[in-house]
């Protein structure tokens, strides 16, 4: 059912860095329920395979990447487009056209399948946790510095 996928990372205000998938499926583009569907398995079969922590936070579905001429995917691209920054120089895509696709299902908000404030978000406390900045520095006296391994931590 899928053709090929490219995953590259988005910037994630509490993650700092979330999984962002473009597939691309044999036969038309899933969309609606079908898109949902097949969304949730692709999930679901990364889970499995390579663990929870891999699952796509956002997959849109794609009728073909942008690649060179050479067939390499230009994961460049794909990562601006995901996080909505300039694209720059495209001379090297083998079809330019595929960018101006992706870009106007952003622009009009179709294709994309998100999990973003449903599930993956940590508490409260594992954010702003009280007390020290870092548990290895819980043992120091307040004039001592970390230590390098501590330090590297941060």
């Amino acid at each position: 059912r899928v053709a090929e996928t490219a995953v590259v990372s988005r910037a994630h205000e509490i993650k700092g860095e979330s999984i962002f998938a473009y597939v691309v499926c044999r036969g038309a583009r899933p969309t609606g329920a079908e898109a949902e569907k097949l969304s949730a398995e692709l999930r679901d079969f990364v889970g499995q395979e390579l663990g929870a922590i891999a699952k796509p936070d956002d997959i849109r579905f794609a009728d073909n990447l942008p690649k060179t001429r050479s067939g390499k995917i230009m994961r460049r691209l794909l990562r601006a487009i995901a996080d909505g920054n300039e694209l720059g120089d495209v001379s090297t895509l083998r079809d330019p056209s595929v960018v101006d696709e992706l870009s106007a299902q952003v622009e009009a908000g179709t294709g994309l399948i998100s999990t973003a404030g449903t599930r993956g978000r940590l508490p409260s406390s594992l954010l702003h946790p009280a007390g020290p900045a870092h548990p290895d520095h819980r043992h120091l006296p307040a004039d001592r510095p970390p230590t390098r391994a501590a330090a590297r931590c941060h």
